[in-house]
């Protein structure tokens, strides 16, 4: 398993899942994009390693996933490192941890 170090650090881009607290979340609605006016969000994850203060969760994914994507909730996030922001990870599908 990877741990939040690993983003951090940018060891990794490829598609990989971590465990982590989710500490915040921000919702925003889009104004770009193929669909504008639809929310997303930004979160901030912690594991036993490090903080992540930019994980983002596009609209799609966000729909899908938002039942489990609340402040204070343990999850499992499957995702991979921005390739425009190397500290972002990306958050493409999300499990009950």
């Amino acid at each position: 398993n990877l741990t939040c170090i690993f983003f951090l650090r940018n060891l990794t881009h490829y598609y990989n899942s971590v465990a982590v607290h989710i500490n915040s979340l921000r919702e925003y609605k889009t104004k770009n994009g193929k669909n504008p006016g639809q929310i997303m969000a930004f979160l901030s994850v912690e594991d036993s390693t490090a903080c992540l203060d930019s994980a983002i969760v596009f609209p799609d994914a966000y729909e899908e996933n938002k039942q489990l994507l609340y402040e204070g909730n343990t999850v499992i996030v499957m995702g991979q490192v921005s390739k425009k922001k190397d500290t972002s990870l990306i958050i493409n599908k999300v499990s009950q941890a």
